[in-house]
């Protein structure tokens, strides 16, 4: 009697594990799903980052600028 719960007692643990080992793959699945996604989502805002700047001015035409703005507001109440 003992060698069949045995028996009984060792398939249940097996059945555990499987299960177990399915839950982890399914898990490791979503993971890497979201993991995709997160990385293409962070690829796409450093795309609309590049572009952004891309349509920025030079720092250098940003002083000259300023500068020049600078001249004409003192020449103007002078």
């Amino acid at each position: 009697m003992t060698q069949e719960q045995d028996v009984t007692r060792l398939q249940e643990q097996v059945k555990s594990l499987f299960n177990a080992q399915e839950k982890l793959e399914n898990n490791l699945e979503q993971h890497e799903r979201d993991d995709k996604q997160t990385f293409a989502e962070v690829l796409k805002r450093m795309d609309e980052m590049h572009k952004s700047f891309q349509n920025r001015l030079p720092p250098w035409a940003t002083a000259v600028i300023g500068i020049l703005m600078a001249a004409c507001g003192w020449l103007a109440k002078g």
